[in-house]
């Protein structure tokens, strides 16, 4: 096939705020605020409040044009467009070929009688999205409404963790292709069985035309690089399915669980002289997946646990009657024959303008969450379909994705006939080219748009959009692959905890509006109510380190006792938070549970610390209850411009706190202590395939030092969360913390316990000193106890951080950072 690359360099024009014509050189893939940014044209919108004056951009119209040369133009061929945001029309050599209004589906338009020998014209004219759809009815929607009627990226629109970026542009490729011989279409592998005999394959390619006298080559590597299939086939239909057979096949798992093997199924066509002509390259695991969702028998533990956790006192409170289930039922991750405990978080776009995402950046972020001990992310509904790259490293570094189509916190117009069309092509569309990965676990129809819904209301948001429309088109083109109507997904309703997913998030209006701004002193004690039997969307909240509020904010905004640039970069959920702001809640929460602040660097320590602090809990929770809680994902991984907010990983790719409290309580073999009956409870918690062994020992700390209450030996059975002790404990004094650390044939851990607010301890601030440090650890020693010491450094990852030292304790921490980076400590 014959190609022209239109990448690169193309003419942007349209007017500024006060009317005035603007000229450019802007860059394709790109969108107007990039290139806006890039030509200093416009102050960087991600740093203080300066997007406050950015927001013009969207009001106007846009122009991309460019020249560009065709040697021999031909009948068959066509401009293709992977993504243009988004409402556009589209010309070349002044003949209009188009209009879109679909960032999500690539645009594909038949150029041949157009394209002229020699110099060509193209131009792109956009329109501003708000303008297209001012006459819309109102909708009820978060944030905004008038996205609803716009198929682009939701949360630019401002959501609770991103202001307002609303662009125009070419942020995809752009080239012009000439189709003269047979062409894959696309190719569709599926595993059919795997058993001892070995795994069965069925490999369908289609073809968008074919030629005469070419052949279909198709080869498998297995992951150690050996040949396993290599066949050759003339192509006379406009599909060749082929079952291959894989003897001894090695399998894919999600990490944690054994190796993420990838096969490559290399799939070519090839004229009789055997040169290529068309070719698919395709990463693929071998894998069986099974969701399990078995009924809770009556009288049984679990039937029990759900009848408490409906009963709550505060979940009985909330405005929606949350749980109405006579019935309650599991949800468990199978893969190949492994029940896998799923831990990870919500992925959204890693840039707010879509075309600045780079593979660079998402590798970076996929590894630190794989490093992080994560093995699963949920592609969040109010983004994009990533990139191929994004779900290719998913592939390789076994995270498991649950994919949510494109829409979120809404009322959809789906009545609409030509809304309806839309999600048709994107279903189409991204079935096709996601359905062999085998990272792709589930998909669901959207997200949080049928929170209080159940399968057997007739009419709910979203569900003619889903079941009239998405779901059809998962059947037939990926009928292998769990489908859920929406996210979360489970009983009545749908958001429920005691059956399929919940989101957590839902809950917030109860924790935050009606506890959290109490005196906190149980805080530890309520969260345990918040457990589910799957949590796909788990709010946690928390600043960002010292090194990335200097990225955003001068030391004059971060010293400003207004907090006003602190707080523009939280942004608030006017409908989880109605009495006050996000902000509010991170900053007076964490005073409150750590203690008055001393200045702007202590703030902002306690507040990063609040966010690891919240995720253990959680993740200590549901660890303990495994079996009956077998997934949690936090709200959310990353960030798409910096802010102090929800995601663990900021948006300079720097791990928070919290990153380091997902590393710690994610671990294969954790310990976790809980007060049980007035007793203290240390609980082993195995995620492995592998029984363990070890010794255990608690410590019990006060102000005038430690003691030694209880050591023994332990075992721990692969697979499994189970107590190994109780004893008698002060269970109701805050000045004492409890301290458990278990050593096991693959490592230790150290968990913490405490009957209140660790401002409540009276303990003074803990003193740790750096008594070493060189190009990758620093070596620490701890004066007194101290609850949680907080290293900082340019750029650095490390070993541990947030952990707690006992006093006279020694420990040597390892880093990555930049050349000469000076290590700081702060402390608890």
């Amino acid at each position: 096939m014959k190609k022209i690359d239109l990448n690169g360099i193309w003419k942007i024009s349209g007017k500024d705020n006060r009317g005035n014509l603007l000229t450019f050189d802007g860059t394709v893939p790109g969108t107007v605020h990039s290139d806006l940014i890039k030509k200093g044209i416009i102050i960087n919108p991600l740093v203080s409040d300066n997007n406050k004056e950015c927001m013009w951009i969207e009001k106007q119209s846009w122009e991309y044009e460019r020249v560009f040369e065709v040697e021999n133009p031909g009948k068959k061929m066509y401009i293709e467009f992977s993504m243009l945001d988004v409402y556009c029309d589209i010309y070349v050599n002044g003949i209009k070929l188009g209009y879109c209004d679909n960032m999500f589906v690539p645009h594909r338009f038949e150029v041949g009688d157009i394209l002229k020998k020699g110099e060509n014209r193209i131009k792109v004219k956009f329109y501003p999205p708000d303008e297209i759809v001012a006459d819309k009815p109102k909708r009820n929607a978060a944030f905004t409404y008038g996205r609803l009627y716009t198929r682009r990226i939701q949360c630019t629109y401002l959501w609770d963790w991103v202001d307002r970026f609303v662009t125009m542009g070419i942020c995809g490729d752009v080239s012009i292709n000439e189709a003269d011989a047979t062409e894959i279409d696309n190719v569709h592998i599926r595993t059919l069985d795997i058993d001892k005999f070995g795994a069965q394959l069925s490999v369908s390619t289609d073809f968008c035309q074919i030629g005469e006298q070419t052949f279909l080559n198709l080869q498998i590597v297995s992951p150690h690089g050996q040949v396993v299939c290599n066949r050759r086939k003339l192509i006379v239909e406009p599909n060749l399915t082929q079952i291959v057979d894989i003897p001894e096949p090695l399998l894919w798992y999600p990490a944690g669980y054994g190796d993420a093997n990838l096969y490559i199924v290399d799939v070519t066509v090839e004229d009789e002289e055997g040169n290529i002509i068309s070719e698919r390259r395709i990463p693929y695991g071998i894998r069986k997946v099974k969701i399990l969702q078995l009924e809770d028998l009556p009288g049984s533990e679990y039937y029990e646990k759900c009848l408490k956790i409906r009963s709550s006192a505060h979940i009985a409170d909330y405005d929606y009657s949350i749980d109405k289930n006579e019935s309650f039922f599991g949800f468990v991750v199978i893969i190949n024959e492994v029940p896998v405990m799923c831990k990870g978080a919500n992925w959204v776009p890693s840039e707010p303008f879509v075309s600045e995402e780079t593979p660079e950046r998402i590798t970076t972020l996929l590894e630190l969450a794989a490093e992080g001990g994560m093995n699963m992310l949920r592609v969040w509904g109010g983004g994009i379909f990533e990139t191929e790259h994004f779900y290719s490293e998913c592939d390789r570094l076994g995270l498991m994705v649950c994919q949510d189509f494109l829409m979120a916190c809404g009322d959809y117009p789906q009545e609409e006939a030509d809304f309806c069309a839309q999600l048709k092509k994107e279903a189409e569309y991204i079935t096709k080219r996601l359905r062999n990965n085998c990272s792709l676990i589930w998909w669901s129809g959207d997200n949080e748009n049928a929170m209080w819904a159940n399968d057997n209301m007739p009419v709910y948001n979203g569900r003619i959009a889903v079941r009239g429309v998405i779901e059809p088109i998962v059947r037939k083109n990926d009928p292998d692959r769990y489908f859920f109507a929406s996210s979360p997904y489970g009983g009545a309703p749908y958001g429920c905890a005691t059956c399929g997913t919940t989101h957590n998030t839902g809950y917030l209006g109860i924790t935050f509006n009606n506890y959290m701004y109490s005196d906190m002193k149980n805080y530890r004690q309520v969260c345990k109510d918040y457990i589910s039997r799957f949590s796909v969307e788990e709010p946690i909240l928390g600043a960002a380190s010292e090194q990335t509020a200097f990225r955003f904010m001068s030391e004059e905004e971060f010293l400003d006792p207004d907090e006003k640039i602190w707080r523009f970069h939280t942004k608030n959920n006017p409908g989880g938070f109605k009495n006050y702001s996000i902000f509010d809640v991170i900053r007076d929460t964490s005073e409150k549970l750590y203690g008055t602040y001393e200045d702007s660097y202590d703030k902002l320590y306690k507040m990063q610390y609040f966010q690891y602090d919240m995720l253990m809990i959680t993740m200590e929770l549901y660890r303990r209850n495994k079996g009956f809680s077998n997934g949690l994902l936090y709200w959310m991984l990353n960030d798409c411009w910096p802010a102090f907010g929800w995601a663990i990983i900021d948006y300079y790719a720097k791990p928070k706190a919290a990153w380091y409290g997902f590393k710690r309580s994610s671990k294969g073999v954790i310990a976790s202590l809980d007060c049980e009956n007035d007793k203290l409870c240390v609980y082993v918690c195995n995620d492995t395939l592998s029984d363990t062994k070890g010794t255990l020992i608690v410590r019990k700390v006060t102000k005038d030092g430690v003691i030694n209450v209880h050591k023994q030996e332990f075992y721990s059975k692969a697979n499994v969360s189970a107590p190994v002790c109780e004893f008698e404990a002060d269970t109701v004094s805050s000045d004492v913390v409890y301290v458990c650390d278990i050593e096991h044939e693959g490592g230790k851990d150290r968990a913490l316990w405490f009957a209140a607010r660790y401002s409540d301890t009276g303990f003074e601030k803990g003193k740790v000193r750096i008594v070493e440090q060189n190009e990758d650890a620093v070596v620490l020693k701890a004066d007194t106890y101290v609850h949680a010491v907080m290293l900082e450094g340019e750029d650095a990852v490390f070993e541990d951080n947030c952990f707690a030292m006992l006093p006279g304790e020694q420990t040597k921490i390892g880093f990555r950072c930049a050349p000469n980076s000076k290590i700081k400590v702060r402390t608890l």
